[in-house]
Parts: C-alpha cells; sequence; structure tokens
C-alpha cells in the first residue's frame, strides 16, 4: 500500500508541476468541428502545425484565413445567410447564440445485389435537426444538437445494424416502415475557460486523435459519451495535455430491476494525451487509454478505482499495467511531421498488454500540386485481437461500436481520399481496399472484439474489402456544410464463399457537422 501511495505522490506532484510552469494566454468558445470537411478549410486556410487532438475551442486555431470566417460581401441578406452566415444570429455584448438547421436528405437506387434484399432497391435517408451554440460572458460557451434519422440502409449496413444492434456510429435503432431503422443523436456540452492556460467541458460528444481519416487511438466512429474533458496547454502552446473521463456502456442488459426496461451495463474510460511541438514544423504524442468496468454480477453497478480519476498520463499504466481483472490499457504515440509547405506525414503506434499492437502510416498534400486539391494516402493495421480482453465487457468499445478503428480489430487497410473545391465546386473520393476479419462468414466486420480474447483470434474468417465512394457537389454555406451532391458508390466484399457486391447511384442535401463511416 506505502509504494501505491508513493507513485501516487510522485505522479501527481509532477503532474502539478507541469501545470503551473506556464500560462498561456488567449480564451476558448465552442469546438471547432471535427467533420472532414472543416479539417480541409482549417487546413487549406491555416499554414500552422495544430497537432492531432481535434476537438478543439475555435480559438486554439488561426481562423482569420479559413472558410467560414472570412469577411465576405453579397448583395443581400438572403445571399448572406444561404453562402456564409448562420441561420439565426443573436448577438449582445456578452450573450452571442448562433442557431443552424441540420438536414441530410439522399436518395439512391442499388444496382448489384441479388439477394432477397434486392426488392430494396431504393435507399434514403432522412436527417432532421438543429445546432444551437453560443458564448456567455467571456469565459462560458455551449454547443447543443438534435437529430432525428429515418433511412433505409444498404444491405452491408443493413445486417452490421440487425447483428449489432447500432447503426455505425449513431446508436440503437427502431422499426420503421418497409425495414428502414429509425434513430435520433443528441449531443451537448458546456465549455468554461477556468484560467487562460485551461478549458475544462463537461457534456456529451465525440474526440478525435490522430491526422488521417482513421486513428487507431481514439476516434469519433463510436456513438456520443458523456464525458468531462480538461484541455491545457502551455509554453505558448507547445505542450498541450487533454484528459478525458467517459461514461461509457455496453449493450449488455442488467438484471432487471424496479424500471419497466431493464438497464444496459455501465463501464468507463480515461483517456489522456500529451502532445509537443519542439519546431514548428513537428509535434509528438502520447496516449494513454483505460477501459474500467462498471458492472459486478454479485455487487452490481460499481466506481472505477481513485488513480482512474487523476489527469496523470502513464500513473494507470503503472499502478494497474495495461491487462487487469477490472481494466484494459491502450498506450500509443501519434507523430505528425511537415518537412515542406503543402505535405504532412504521419504515423500512430498502438499497444495492449496482450502483445497486440496496431499502427498507422500516412501523407496528405495541400495545394502542392493543384490548388484547392488534398490528397490523403493512409495504411492501417492491428493484430487479430488488439483492443479486446477477456472480459468482452471491457473491450476497446462503446455502444457495440470500436471507440478506434471502424474495423475493430484484425484488419489491414489501404486508402486513398481526394478533395479537391474550385471556388464552390468540389469532388469528393475515396478509394478503401482492405483485408478484414470476423468470427463466421456471416458476421459483421470486427465482431470478434465482442468474444472473449481467449476465444477470437485462433478461428476468424477474413475478407476482401474494395470499396469507392465519390461525390461531386456545390457547397453553399461552411457554417453548416450545407451542401448539395450526385454520387456512386461501389463495393466488393469477399467472404469466403459468399461474394457481396454493391453498386448505388445517389443525390443528397446535406447540412452536417459530423463523421459518418460507412466505408469498413
Amino acid at each position: 500500500m506505502k509504494k501505491r501511495f508513493d507513485t501516487l505522490f510522485l505522479w501527481s506532484s509532477l503532474s502539478f508541476f507541469l501545470l503551473f510552469i506556464s500560462t498561456p494566454a488567449l480564451g476558448q468558445y465552442y469546438n471547432y468541428p471535427i467533420n472532414s470537411y472543416s479539417q480541409y478549410f482549417l487546413e487549406q486556410g491555416d499554414s500552422t502545425l495544430n497537432g492531432s487532438f481535434r476537438s478543439l475551442p475555435e480559438s486554439w486555431y488561426e481562423l482569420n484565413g479559413v472558410r467560414g470566417y472570412t469577411d465576405e460581401t453579397y448583395y443581400s441578406e438572403l445571399g448572406e445567410k444561404l453562402f456564409n452566415d448562420h441561420l439565426i444570429s443573436l448577438e449582445k455584448d456578452d450573450f452571442q447564440v448562433y442557431i443552424d438547421l441540420l438536414l441530410h436528405f439522399e436518395v439512391g437506387r442499388e444496382f448489384s445485389d441479388t439477394t432477397s434484399y434486392s426488392d430494396t432497391t431504393l435507399l434514403y435517408r432522412n436527417m432532421r435537426g438543429f445546432s444551437v451554440k453560443g458564448n456567455i460572458g467571456k469565459k462560458v460557451s455551449f454547443e447543443t444538437t438534435f437529430r432525428e434519422i429515418q433511412s433505409t440502409l444498404p444491405r452491408y449496413l443493413y445486417d452490421y445494424t440487425e447483428q449489432s444492434g447500432v447503426v455505425p456510429g449513431q446508436g440503437r435503432t427502431k422499426p420503421f416502415a418497409n425495414g428502414a431503422f429509425d434513430h435520433n443523436i443528441a449531443e451537448g456540452y458546456v465549455s468554461y475557460e477556468a484560467a487562460e492556460w485551461l478549458n475544462i467541458q463537461f457534456g456529451s460528444q465525440r474526440n478525435f486523435i490522430g491526422s488521417g481519416r482513421r486513428s487507431l487511438l481514439l476516434s469519433d466512429n463510436a456513438f456520443t459519451y458523456p464525458q468531462v474533458k480538461l484541455n491545457s496547454r502551455f509554453l505558448d502552446g507547445r505542450l498541450r495535455y487533454h484528459v478525458i473521463q467517459a461514461w461509457l456502456q455496453t449493450l449488455d442488459r442488467l438484471p432487471r430491476g424496479d424500471s419497466p426496461e431493464s438497464l444496459f451495463a455501465p463501464k468507463s474510460g480515461s483517456f489522456k494525451y500529451l502532445e509537443f511541438q519542439p519546431i514548428d514544423e513537428v509535434s509528438i504524442g502520447l496516449f494513454e487509454g483505460f477501459i474500467w468496468d462498471g458492472f459486478d454480477a454479485l455487487e452490481g453497478t460499481k466506481s472505477p478505482p481513485l488513480e482512474a480519476y487523476l489527469p496523470i498520463i502513464g500513473l494507470n499504466s503503472v499502478l494497474d499495467g495495461l491487462t487487469g481483472e477490472d481494466s484494459n490499457g491502450l498506450i500509443g504515440f501519434d507523430v505528425v511531421v511537415k518537412p515542406i509547405q503543402g505535405i504532412k506525414v504521419f504515423g500512430q503506434y498502438a499497444a495492449d498488454g496482450k502483445d497486440q499492437n496496431g499502427y498507422q502510416l500516412g501523407a496528405r498534400t495541400n495545394s502542392l500540386l493543384l490548388e484547392g486539391l488534398s490528397i490523403n494516402l493512409e495504411y492501417n493495421s492491428t493484430t487479430a485481437s488488439a483492443y479486446g480482453a477477456s472480459n468482452p465487457a471491457l473491450a476497446y468499445t462503446h455502444y457495440n461500436q470500436p471507440l478506434a478503428h471502424p474495423m475493430g480489430s484484425g484488419f489491414s487497410e489501404t486508402r486513398l481520399d481526394l478533395l479537391y473545391f474550385y471556388k464552390r465546386l468540389f469532388l469528393d473520393a475515396s478509394i478503401v481496399n482492405a483485408q478484414t476479419s470476423s468470427k463466421s462468414d456471416l458476421g459483421y466486420t470486427g465482431d470478434q472484439l465482442f468474444t472473449a480474447l481467449e476465444e477470437n483470434g485462433f478461428d476468424l474468417k477474413e475478407r476482401d474489402l474494395f470499396h469507392i465512394d465519390a461525390r461531386i457537389g456545390y457547397f453553399f454555406n461552411p457554417k453548416s456544410n450545407f451542401n448539395a451532391y450526385l454520387g456512386w458508390m461501389y463495393r466488393t466484399e469477399n467472404r469466403g464463399t459468399i461474394d457481396d457486391r454493391f453498386n448505388m447511384f445517389k443525390f443528397g442535401i446535406e447540412m452536417s457537422l459530423m463523421n459518418t463511416y460507412e466505408d469498413f
């Protein structure tokens, strides 16, 4: 016990020393969006290297040259609202509120399905919602969004939803007409500037660590979750430290009590990321993530140990190890290098205590070959049982979805992403070639994460995936990412004796600030 206390004291003392060695300035507001279009605008307009932790306050970035934050003049108020401004803006000296619609109407027709699902060739997505964000005084900001969605999904996503119980990234569902699904998403948080160097957020949101389209550490793939988040920065922003204490859950039902419907078994997560930028062109980050068991069959619900709440990176790994009876740990690092203007090289490595690991290598250009063109080339790979645990409840998951890469574990993926803007016209295309795995040919990709570690990694079924998703469209307003597009999605997936094909043309109108991952 004394050794454990001494270790706690040592790490706590080091943590508080780091907190007070510097006090950089600047306030903060609501977060800059994680959405891929918003991140593209940021990289095109801000030449600085901002590190790999996303979902940060807008004031942490230099946004003067970023689309949506520049002064543009239009001939009418209608033109201003359509192309550059929020739908509703209320601004007083110490109080501002901005309201936008969030819509996504998409209709498409599938041409290749020869299964019994082929009678559902007309696919649609109908999302309606809103975003409200603002500032109260000089220290408090807030943001809340709500989306209600009805959709008829492509067969591969329909199968995934039926087996996992969730639409990817969008939560649980209830049946709707003719095989469609009905579901909703509510997110919101309050952000408080406790000091010039410390930002505190609490609410329900998602996060992303990485510079590519994927993350092997922590991504916005899973459903939103309640959390408390601390963002701090020192040494003029060159040293940044982020701590997230999250309340997660499985979709395993608890024994039924007095409530009409049995609750789901809870768990919690502790995520810490320390990032250092020694020079303008290099950023190095260290990551530690832990999942803590929240339910015992004899004791009922339970809280994680004290050290889970201490904002000290590495402490949980030292005290509990990466593999424990009530915990499952993941450590890793992230590196970003900007060798010349217009090129970014990035990579990640993740490892757990079960000799399982994963790595990422990638590069992206921004307006290097052609003004407005971004090219992202990326390779991701993990071993068969990465992120898993002997107790499936401790897997690196939330709401039956991976917290890192959408493919879960046991995959290798090569992807090419092109995003090109000419004024308001755009081309957005992704090509994915991957080898993935599952427990059976009929299972969904990465489902071994929800099986005890000793059972999943020895007889997995491999599958080959090729996926193309391309859009051409017109971009109206970056405040809500309002755009209209024509698209084509093509997909082949070989699962042993099963050979699936999917070929769809689609048209859509979208206003959305979140990523949706369907290429897995």
